[in-house]
């Protein structure tokens, strides 16, 4: 299971209900407080973000270059669909013929890590992890005690949805009536286990098992076609995710997922970035730490040097986020994990890591995957850790301490793993 991405194939509706030629665009204002201005030209504003410095307006189609001739606007883009082409999941026979009662010997990066020694120390209580990926399962014995179904959301073209309804989900050819941030897919499920996973008589643990999980869902399927399910999400959808995050006080933002390939881009791939570097340093002020995966290259291929490239990996490569590339059981680089310390925080390992998956969807409840995706929720709940220790503690410091506390790794494949793997028991020992 790598990291979910997301590659742009075009432009968005604006919302389910919205009328045919309608179009949303991400707007940078020069400075709060001008949803007013853009509402008196004529956009209806759908969201105010990190604290009005990013607006979400709806409006006709091809409109940039007028949005920009408002003064109070520093520049705009089109919202942009994302999708993901996936197949049936398949189960893992290994875990499915496993004995329930000891997976957790199975938990071999959280050994690694150190993570069973640290909750002698802390384990998470009182913080909260959201999980903004494909949903999380809320039936799961590990995850149910866990999920905030209260605050979680689903969020689909610009539209904030609460409660339940019906839902594509990726074994069922029809709709079906579910909690709507539940998991539609298993990958955000998988995260979300590594994260928090409540550790049952016969589950697994995760590295902060007392912290709270949201359920925050920016992706969707539409309707399946010749087998095919189309998996997709927007820009928009993913900063309101985020945003919201930061409104409700979570303690950690997990995103396990790239928003399209690494690239030099275009101009409007530039206004994303900036739109991202917006939402994330105001959740640092706001006292949210965020955390992403590096991200990773095809299966097989070489993941790559960020260093040495001119492109960028959203949200990871944004200023301020806690981002991770993952390693394996030997301590050495992945072969398919993004890299490069100009872009990687720390690193934790991401090769056939056990966790939580929907039976709805895999025929069994635990499944190993491998990918920055799940090197990245090891890290989020490492600073739940730290945060259930010092719960003022700033985001930056956060990093600071992961940093201090991280194992420096030597030898071959190991460059451009930020300060190294991290050792959850060292950082929180050290914290105290």
């Amino acid at each position: 299971m790598t990291s979910v991405g997301i590659g742009m194939v075009g432009t968005s509706t604006a919302s389910d209900d919205a009328e045919l030629n309608d179009e949303q665009y991400i707007v940078l204002a020069g400075e709060s407080g001008h949803s007013d201005r853009l509402e008196s030209a004529g956009y209806e504003v759908l969201h105010d973000l990190a604290d009005g410095s990013v607006i979400i307006v709806q409006g006709p189609e091809g409109m940039e270059n007028q949005l920009e001739s408002i003064p109070v606007v520093n520049s705009a883009v089109s919202n942009q669909t994302y999708t993901v082409e996936i197949t049936e999941p398949e189960a893992d026979e290994s875990v499915a013929a496993a004995d329930t009662e000891s997976l957790t010997d199975e938990q071999w990066a959280m050994e690694r890590i150190r993570a069973f020694e640290a909750h002698d120390i802390a384990t998470g209580d009182g913080t909260t992890i959201a999980v903004i990926d494909t949903g999380v399962d809320h039936t799961h014995p590990d995850l149910e005690p866990q999920l905030d179904r209260e605050r979680s959301r689903l969020f689909r073209n610009g539209t904030v949805h609460s409660g339940t309804q019906e839902i594509n989900v990726a074994t069922e050819l029809e709709p079906v009536e579910r909690f709507v941030a539940t998991d539609v897919e298993g990958h955000g499920s998988h995260v979300a286990g590594i994260a928090a996973a409540s550790g049952t008589e016969s589950g697994i643990v995760g590295v902060a098992p007392d912290a709270t999980l949201v359920s925050l869902r920016p992706f969707f399927f539409e309707n399946p076609q010749d087998g095919l399910f189309s998996l997709s999400s927007t820009i928009v959808d993913l900063l309101i995710a985020i945003d919201y995050a930061v409104e409700i006080g979570v303690d950690v933002i997990n995103i396990s997922l790239t928003a399209g390939d690494p690239d030099p881009g275009s101009v409007d791939r530039r206004r994303v970035y900036a739109a991202f570097n917006r939402i994330v340093e105001y959740a640092l002020e706001r006292g949210t730490a965020v955390v992403a995966a590096m991200g990773n290259a095809e299966t097989g291929n070489d993941g790559i040097n960020m260093d040495q490239f001119p492109g960028y990996i959203l949200p990871a490569s944004n200023s301020g986020t806690i981002s991770v590339a993952a390693v394996t059981e030997d301590d050495v680089r992945s072969q398919e994990s993004h890299f490069g310390d100009s872009t990687v925080t720390v690193a934790a390992p991401g090769d056939q890591i056990l966790s939580t998956v929907p039976d709805e969807l895999f025929w069994d409840q635990y499944y190993l995957g491998s990918g920055t995706s799940t090197a990245a929720p090891q890290v989020a709940g490492l600073a739940c850790l730290l945060r259930e220790l010092d719960p003022n503690l700033h985001p930056r410091s956060i990093t600071q301490a992961m940093e201090k506390g991280a194992t420096d790794l030597t030898g071959e494949r190991t460059s451009g793993l930020g300060t190294g793997r991290i050792d959850t028991f060292e950082t929180v020992d050290s914290f105290q």
